[in-house]
């Protein structure tokens, strides 16, 4: 009250931020009404002046700059003093209606993000009146989908508001913006797994760019070791098996993150470790076999497939791919050096195959035995 403000300089957004970060609502109502007048009256931003821009975006049309000039404008910290009251108050809803309203309708892309602050609060005061307000949002310009914690939103909204909802997963989807591709890509694979919607992209995996595949993975994997959804998830992952994009890292995951059930995903890994993506999960595999001090014994089934596969495929496709052949070589050695010693006729066979199918690699000049064959060959 002693400084007072203006609206033009850049002392309000002090008073906002001084409302935002203190941890009290009760405020008097000249300053709320100072709040208000701030949020809709004041002269930043300007239209066609964004506050924050990059080399590669002068003009605020990418997300990552919608973001940060909503964070960083007057009205935008004037949406977020208001929301943060909301959350400490619901009481003061009634104070702000109107100027949410306000913000929600503004010409400028940032104070339409910065709006959603608000909404935010607003949705667990008045629900019917904040969805439409942020449903409208999300229509008159997608981009906005990119707000945080939207996904959650969705999925509030989609009882009352399916069609609409999808309409706008797809458009985040289907953009060019990389941070929408990510934020479309999660909802639409989670909208698949707990709703069973949008069949017809997560079945045509061959349409997919790498950043929405990589994506749509990346949630896949997060619903992998919950027991009702785990058959699932493995049928959306099978679709992938003859993929020519390089899905390297989603797929590792399910050995960095620790993901697998032995008992229970023994079948799988087999298929998958047989198939093409097997170049791509192989060096993971082994590095969690290593770290989690493993022994081969227990994945016999999965190393003897994944040579049996290297040996009747033709193996130029794996050459210069992560040392793959040396990498297979190493888990045959491992587990003949487990099961040779033993006297159990079943390890002894498992030993006899190990043998067969270095054999068959030194036959056909695979992975460290071709070396061999040359030093021989030089003597």
């Amino acid at each position: 009250m002693k400084f007072s403000f203006d609206f033009t300089s850049y002392r309000a957004s002090s008073i906002c931020t001084i409302i935002e970060d203190s941890g009290e609502a009760g405020w008097s109502q000249e300053i709320l009404d100072i709040l208000k007048a701030i949020a809709i009256n004041h002269k930043n931003p300007e239209i066609g002046k964004p506050n924050v821009t990059s080399n590669e975006d002068k003009e605020m049309r990418s997300f990552d700059m919608l973001q940060s000039n909503a964070l960083s404008c007057v009205r935008g910290r004037a949406s977020q003093a208001i929301a943060q009251l909301l959350w400490k108050d619901s009481a003061l809803f009634g104070q702000f209606k109107n100027t949410i309203e306000k913000l929600a309708l503004d010409e400028n892309p940032a104070v339409k993000l910065a709006s959603l602050f608000a909404l935010w609060p607003s949705y667990n005061i008045d629900r019917d009146w904040a969805s439409e307000r942020i449903l409208y949002l999300y229509e008159q310009d997608y981009r906005l989908a990119g707000f945080r914690d939207s996904k959650n939103m969705f999925f509030l909204l989609y009882p009352q508001y399916r069609q609409r909802v999808l309409k706008i997963i797809k458009q985040c989807y289907d953009s060019e913006d990389k941070e929408l591709i990510k934020r479309g890509a999660h909802c639409l694979s989670e909208m698949f797994i707990l709703k069973n919607e949008f069949v017809d992209e997560m079945t045509n995996v061959d349409t997919m760019s790498q950043l929405q595949a990589e994506e749509i993975l990346y949630m896949v994997m997060l619903y992998f070791n919950k027991e009702e959804y785990n058959t699932l998830v493995k049928n959306i992952i099978r679709k992938f098996k003859t993929s020519t994009l390089d899905l390297e890292m989603p797929i590792s995951r399910l050995f960095y993150d620790d993901l697998i059930n032995l008992e229970r995903d023994k079948d799988f890994l087999i298929e998958i470790m047989g198939s093409d993506l097997s170049r791509r999960t192989l060096h993971a595999f082994v590095h969690y076999l290593e770290k989690e001090s493993k022994s081969v014994i227990e994945y016999k089934d999965i190393i003897l497939s994944m040579s049996r596969h290297l040996i009747q495929n033709d193996t130029k496709k794996y050459e210069g791919v992560w040392g793959i052949q040396d990498e297979i070589s190493k888990l045959v050695i491992g587990l003949y050096d487990e099961t040779s010693g033993d006297t159990r006729p079943e390890l002894k066979f498992i030993a006899q195959e190990c043998l067969d199918i270095w054999d068959l690699m030194f036959e056909k000049q695979i992975g460290p035995v071709r070396r061999l064959s040359q030093q021989m060959m030089e003597r």
